[in-house]
């Protein structure tokens, strides 16, 4: 709905690059990254086995910081391993 992609957006603006635990009883991670010469951004760690063109892991790219991306993902542990 728009009220939760407006929420998502507020969580994106207000968090820091890199992952950020957004509910730990969903294990709702929000990962976020500086990209400004990418095309496509992916994110694998070993919540999905080190895969890294999965586009279920694919960040969308931010609509008004065009260099920014993030993706809001469930079932990611806090503090697991990951690279974009």
């Amino acid at each position: 709905s728009r009220e939760d992609q407006e929420k998502l957006l507020n969580a994106v603006n207000n968090s820091i690059l890199g992952s950020n635990l957004i509910s730990q009883q969903k294990n709702q991670v929000l990962f976020k990254l500086w990209s400004p010469n990418a095309k496509r951004v992916f994110v694998s760690g070993s919540f999905n086995n080190w895969e890294n063109s999965n586009p279920y892991f694919e960040l969308n790219r931010h609509p008004k910081e065009n260099d920014i991306f993030f993706g809001l993902f469930e079932g990611i542990q806090q503090y697991c391993e990951y690279k974009f």
